[in-house]
């Protein structure tokens, strides 16, 4: 069930997403909040459960930004992998690390596109006005990460029964 939750919140937080893209007047800052919560499957979720996952988020965020399906798709899941490989190498945790987290993942989940649309596109014209973008997203994402974590965690059952035996221990 928690799953779907997951699911849920990452469509609405596409949903916010692109609202907020229109309402801003720099677009360049905009955060990629449903990439957060592919982030929080690698540091959470088993192989199988969190690629299924990534990939089905990647593909609403294929649908809703209207790319080439599968480019978003495959970049979640690439991300989600290496956020579980990053995470079990160093297995650090708190607000600054999803922050540095989400800001590596956006700038490696946007490098990765860029590469992907080089391959078919064949055009490097603007190629560094690219990458700034890309930057300017990834610092978007690291501020609005640790927001982004505490939301999820919430339907995460391993955070929600760490939280409830806390407060039996509390109330002794």
């Amino acid at each position: 069930m928690h799953l779907l939750a997951l699911l849920a919140t990452s469509f609405g937080l596409l949903v916010i997403q692109t609202t907020v893209a229109q309402l801003l007047p720099w677009e360049y800052f905009v955060p990629n909040l449903s990439l957060v919560v592919v982030v929080h499957l690698g540091l959470k979720q088993p192989l199988g459960q969190g690629a299924v996952l990534a990939f089905a988020i990647g593909y609403l965020i294929d649908t809703f930004a209207g790319a080439s399906i599968g480019l978003h798709t495959f970049s979640a899941v690439a991300t989600f992998l290496v956020s579980r490989l990053v995470f079990h190498r160093l297995f650090l945790q708190g607000k600054l690390f999803e922050a540095l987290l989400a800001f590596s993942m956006a700038c490696f989940d946007g490098i990765l596109a860029l590469i992907i649309r080089s391959v078919f596109d064949q055009s490097v014209d603007g190629l560094l006005m690219d990458v700034k973008i890309v930057v300017s997203r990834a610092v978007a994402t690291a501020l609005c990460a640790p927001l982004v974590f505490g939301l999820v965690s919430r339907f995460d059952p391993e955070s929600s029964r760490r939280a409830s035996t806390g407060e039996r221990k509390r109330r002794r």
